[in-house]
């Protein structure tokens, strides 16, 4: 999906829940920063109470957070949202656990150890079809795909485009691929050709990824 629409679920969760007060750890990756922006944004153009009070900003393989997380304790925000990859984010959370329960999202699909953001929700792209997923599984021996759906999706894109174009274009992989059906469901370009899928939303339970319902 695009990051507007992992956004705008993110922003629908924390209203739900009423989580207004946010810390943030941003770590200096084009993910993660991509990902910050995106949210800041969503929050400028919406109507909300959702305030983000304290960004912290992370190094790629920073291992000691003890100083970041004693301000974090201090301000107690409602929850903390860690943009940040492997091994920081394990390392973060763990150390943070030892000090706070404080409620977590971010980029939990790149924590190692689940447990250790046991009750965490996150925004995350969207499933694939179960004949995705078993066809996968009876491949590979994997219970996970690791995102490899994306990749299909797009080559089904291309594929498609070829088949439908005898001159395929940019503008042609935008006009013949909106509302297609992939192992994504259905996708769209926007106005300015970027994918988009649904979006959804992740907790984690017993130390396992499940679709929140």
């Amino acid at each position: 999906p695009s990051l507007k629409s992992e956004m705008e679920q993110r922003i629908r969760i924390m209203k739900e829940e009423s989580l207004k007060r946010v810390d943030m750890l941003v770590m200096n990756a084009n993910g993660p920063k991509i990902t910050y922006q995106t949210f800041v944004d969503m929050l400028n153009n919406k109507e909300t109470d959702i305030k983000i009070e304290n960004v912290y900003d992370i190094n790629p393989g920073e291992k000691d957070f003890r100083m970041i997380i004693s301000k974090i304790v201090e301000n107690n925000p409602d929850i903390v949202i860690a943009e940040m990859q492997t091994p920081e984010m394990d390392v973060f959370i763990r150390q943070l656990r030892d000090k706070s329960n404080i409620k977590l999202s971010g980029l939990m699909p790149f924590l190692v150890d689940k447990n250790l953001a046991e009750g965490a929700w996150f925004v995350d792209g969207a499933n694939p079809s179960d004949f995705y997923f078993n066809s996968f599984k009876r491949l590979t021996g994997r219970d996970t795909t690791n995102y490899s759906e994306y990749f299909y999706t797009a080559l089904q894109i291309i594929i498609n485009t070829y088949e439908n174009s005898e001159k395929p274009s940019p503008q042609t992989f935008i006009d013949l691929s909106n509302n297609i059906d992939t192992v994504l469901g259905k996708v769209s370009f926007d106005k300015d050709g970027i994918l988009n899928s649904d979006a959804t939303v992740k907790r984690i339970k017993n130390g396992q990824v499940v679709l929140d319902k």
